[in-house]
């Protein structure tokens, strides 16, 4: 036979090989992909790893329920978080659907809050927000080696009576800690606006500005009060004793891991300043996280802007296979855009957006984004949750 024909023969051989291996390959490697408790549907096809683009409670991901059937009597299956919920408390929530979240890595809370309220005060790291019909003020109370009751009987007696002459106290549980819920009697003074409060232990003391607290403490009107407290929920820090990268120029701090470097100003980019983070031993890699700042002369309204952000993000969507997109208001000058997930013809995971922050001015855009993968995309996340204008 001829050697350029048995040449030919073996290079056709290997390429069914080749191409055989990588079809089984795909076959084995193409998994469903869970997103937190939820799970999209993978198939190989060809060379590729197709998803569905929907997502559904899966108990291979977690899910405490993936249909009604599957919660005991008088109990349904919420499909937002994938837990059985009672009918009742399902019809409740759905009143505050809609509400705005609110999160504060200080006093590791968040909660949510009625979409008209404003911020109204900041103090330190406290925050008030107001409506017409309402507001929510929160801090914290040191309490230290006193119980509960003690601390609620404390802010009920106070001199300047902020309740009344005769409120009422009442003992419950929020986010599985001990909790008492101070209701104003008839006489209280209307300059305290239906003020009542919720005192709430700590899972663990936190530090603010090396004080130690044992006890959060929450002021609404006595028509929210009872609502928001259902959303409140206790964070961990994870952020706590990380590194701290503060822009005096440019007015912003922004925390990241201990064994992470910074690089500002980063030359990579292509905006007025740019900034990266890179894990200590991956220094300049495709794991790094980056920061690109563009300011420009403040003209249109605010909701506009948003509005146009908006728009690319959803955009944005379309080169993704999985997403996940967020728009968080993290205060009447702030809002943030993110989108993560697996793009189109890759299998890591991905994110990107961007920070917009209003001065009298100028606005001011942050875009970020990382091509880390999973575990860098949260770090990202957590680095944002840091992310704080200077006033």
């Amino acid at each position: 036979m001829n050697t350029k024909i048995k040449i030919s023969i073996g290079i056709l051989v290997v390429g069914v090989f080749l191409i055989t291996g990588w079809l089984i390959l795909n076959q084995i490697s193409c998994k469903d992909i869970c997103y937190g408790n939820k799970i999209s549907f993978c198939k190989p096809v060809g060379f590729k790893c197709i998803c569905e683009n929907k997502k559904i409670c899966s108990k291979k991901c977690g899910a405490e329920c993936e249909a009604h059937k599957d919660c005991p009597k008088g109990f349904i299956c919420n499909f937002e978080d994938c837990k059985c919920i009672s009918e009742t408390q399902l019809e409740k929530n759905k009143n505050t659907t809609n509400w705005r979240s609110y999160s504060n890595s200080h006093y590791s809370i968040e909660l949510k809050y009625p979409p008209e309220w404003q911020l109204k005060e900041e103090v330190g790291y406290a925050h008030r927000y107001e409506g017409k019909d309402g507001f929510f003020q929160i801090s914290a109370v040191s309490g230290e080696k006193l119980s509960i009751d003690k601390v609620c009987e404390n802010e009920v007696h106070h001199k300047l009576k902020p309740y009344g002459s005769e409120p009422k106290i009442e003992k419950l549980k929020v986010d599985n800690q001990d909790a008492c819920l101070i209701i104003p009697s008839d006489d209280q003074a209307k300059a305290m606006k239906n003020q009542s409060a919720l005192i709430v232990h700590y899972p663990q003391p936190i530090q603010i500005s090396g004080k130690t607290y044992n006890y959060f403490i929450l002021w609404a009107d006595k028509n929210h009060i009872n609502e928001i407290a259902k959303t409140l929920k206790f964070t961990r820090d994870e952020t706590a004793n990380w590194k701290i990268y503060r822009n005096e120029e440019y007015g912003f701090e922004i925390k990241y891991p201990q064994n992470w470097n910074v690089v500002a100003p980063y030359f990579g980019g292509v905006s007025l300043f740019s900034i990266a983070f890179y894990p200590s031993d991956k220094m300049y890699s495709a794991y790094g996280i980056f920061f690109d700042l563009t300011l420009t002369p403040k003209e249109g309204d605010f909701q506009e802007i948003q509005k146009e952000w908006e728009t690319k993000m959803e955009k944005e969507k379309e080169r993704f296979l999985q997403s996940n997109f967020e728009k968080k208001v993290i205060d009447e000058n702030t809002v943030l855009f993110k989108i993560s997930g697996t793009m189109k013809g890759e299998k890591n995971i991905v994110a990107g957006g961007c920070i917009i922050h209003q001065t009298d001015n100028f606005y001011y855009v942050f875009s970020f984004h990382t091509l880390g993968g999973k575990e860098t995309v949260k770090i990202l996340e957590q680095i944002l949750s840091t992310f704080r204008f200077l006033k």
